[in-house]
């Protein structure tokens, strides 16, 4: 009789349980839609169109024309070899962005789309590698919502570079690497370290992804929850993933790799050559200009509620939970100080889904003492809406700044197929327009000159440089004549040869990151006619 009741019991149990799971994912199915709705209305208007968009869209365009990732934005024909391959950049992003261009055309909305679908990827996931730490737990589905309201993920999720789609497949190694655990597989396993070791085929910081998986291994196999038969199938998938991109981009084009490899060490250091006393400056200086100089300061209140979560999760480390997302955040803090090649600060994003699933434990945890539990929650809940009503008003700014309609200004003082140097950002809409030559080119001359790298494309003064161009019109916003290096060359070259035909003052148009202060901002833009007679 007593067995009956038990079983009885047990089933309830669990009915109940299977309730509850599908409650969750049913609420983080409208949550998810909510949110996609929501975000969809600004992906062509926040943030506004930025040059390293176009640096990677390119290559795309140029794949379905010519049947290569070919440049010319980055380097010039000829300089570095880009326009036979940007071998650089990963192909798992570049594939993508191919087609979605082939299937919806080039626009600011598609050159987005694949870190917005990316971005939905990522709260799901989120959401569910939270329930496979904290079975029967709304705790992941918090986690979803309050990675969502973080102003760095809505960035990030809008923005056509590789960082949204290396932030999934870091989460997926993980999300893995835990179901492997859970069912003991080594076919998981090796996947989990499939999609560590093919990170660095998205973007090169994608290598950080192998620190974050192996020392989170380690601290399992240490722990006896994995052995090391499942390492070896996680390292086998590692070592498979970097064969793939060793095979696509050295092997096969060996000596256009080193030649492009050369030319990109010039704006990057390498772990090993750099003083190790500098290097944790700079990675200070990172962190620094992320908390405190970012989203008018708002990330500060990040920083907070992350100190608290940390500290937390450290006096529990001995909890599963906690010793796994600790390991997790190590290793990607490690890889963003020796494993990325530069020191932007929209790598951070590739450890938020865990720092976001290791705040809501931590606040779980902290607030399931307190008899004022269901009021402490009520008012968590209240603070997020806040916040996030704070994040989306700072978007509806946005909501009359139109790319194109920017540049209906600018063309109608420019004549077709004139030779015209403007920066990056303006590739998109005067591509079909002009003859495009990027400001990208006069940064890289000043690296090259800098290192004493001369090449014949680059050779010679700044003004000959620009006057072999055959530059008809320069095209310069205020934040472009500021930057430090133009006041000692394009603002005099623009003194003595440019002749101003138009001043076009936006109020809405500019670029807007998580380390603007000011954004959005009127953008004050100038267009130069040169005139070389004066020579």
């Amino acid at each position: 009789m007593k067995n009956i009741i038990f079983l009885k019991v047990k089933n309830i149990v669990y009915q109940n349980k299977n309730i509850f799971k599908k409650k969750y994912i049913i609420f983080l199915f409208f949550w998810i839609i909510s949110y996609l709705t929501i975000s969809f209305f600004y992906i062509d208007k926040y943030p506004s169109v930025y040059g390293d968009e176009a640096l990677y869209s390119e290559p795309c365009l140029n794949f379905l024309k010519e049947g290569k990732f070919s440049t010319t934005l980055y380097y010039p024909p000829g300089v570095g070899g880009f326009d036979q391959s940007n071998l650089i950049h990963g192909r798992i992003f570049n594939l993508i962005q191919v087609i979605l261009f082939k299937i919806f055309g080039v626009s600011i909305i598609t050159i987005r789309l694949q870190s917005f679908i990316a971005s939905i990827l990522v709260l799901l996931f989120t959401a569910l590698l939270g329930l496979k730490l904290m079975p029967n737990s709304p705790t992941g589905i918090y986690s979803s919502f309050f990675l969502a309201l973080t102003h760095p993920f809505i960035f990030s999720s809008h923005f056509s570079r590789p960082e949204m789609t290396t932030t999934l497949w870091i989460l997926l190694s993980i999300y893995i690497f835990v179901l492997a655990e859970q069912k003991n597989s080594v076919i998981l396993f090796f996947l989990s370290g499939l999609f560590a070791g093919t990170c660095i085929e998205i973007h090169p910081s994608g290598n950080m992804a192998i620190i974050m998986i192996a020392l989170v291994a380690l601290q399992q196999l240490f722990s006896k929850k994995i052995n090391i038969k499942a390492l070896s199938w996680l390292g086998l998938g590692i070592c498979c993933g970097i064969l793939i991109w060793f095979t696509l981009h050295v092997w096969i084009q060996n000596g256009l790799f080193m030649q492009q490899y050369a030319f990109i060490k010039i704006g990057h250091r390498g772990f090993l050559s750099r003083n190790p006393l500098l290097m944790v400056l700079d990675e200070t200086y990172r962190w620094y200009s992320f908390f405190w100089e970012g989203a008018y300061h708002r990330n500060m209140f990040l920083l907070a509620i992350f100190i608290f979560a940390i500290s937390h999760a450290f006096c529990h480390r001995k909890e599963r939970i906690y010793s796994l997302l600790l390991c997790s955040l190590l290793g990607g803090v490690l890889g963003l100080l020796i494993g990325s090649p530069a020191k932007p600060t929209w790598y951070v994003i590739f450890i938020f889904p865990f720092l976001s699933i290791l705040t809501t434990a931590a606040l779980k945890d902290w607030f399931s003492c307190s008899f004022f539990n269901k009021t402490v929650s009520v008012g968590l809940i209240s603070l997020l809406i806040v916040f996030f009503s704070i994040e989306s008003s700072h978007r509806f700014k946005f909501y009359n700044s139109h790319y194109y309609d920017y540049i209906k200004k600018i063309k109608a003082f420019l004549p077709n197929n004139a030779i015209t140097l403007a920066t990056d950002n303006l590739w998109f809409g005067l591509k079909d327009h002009t003859r495009f030559i990027p400001h990208h080119y006069i940064g890289n001359k000043e690296r090259m000159d800098s290192h004493g790298m001369a090449q014949t494309f680059y050779y010679g003064k700044y003004d000959d440089f620009l006057k072999r161009q055959k530059i008809e019109y320069v095209i310069a916003d205020q934040e472009i004549l500021g930057w430090p290096q133009n006041k000692h060359n394009l603002i005099p070259f623009l003194e003595k040869y440019g002749h101003l035909v138009a001043t076009i003052n936006d109020p809405f148009y500019n670029f807007s990151d998580y380390l603007s202060k000011k954004s959005p901002r009127p953008l004050i833009t100038r267009i130069y006619k040169i005139i070389l007679k004066k020579a």
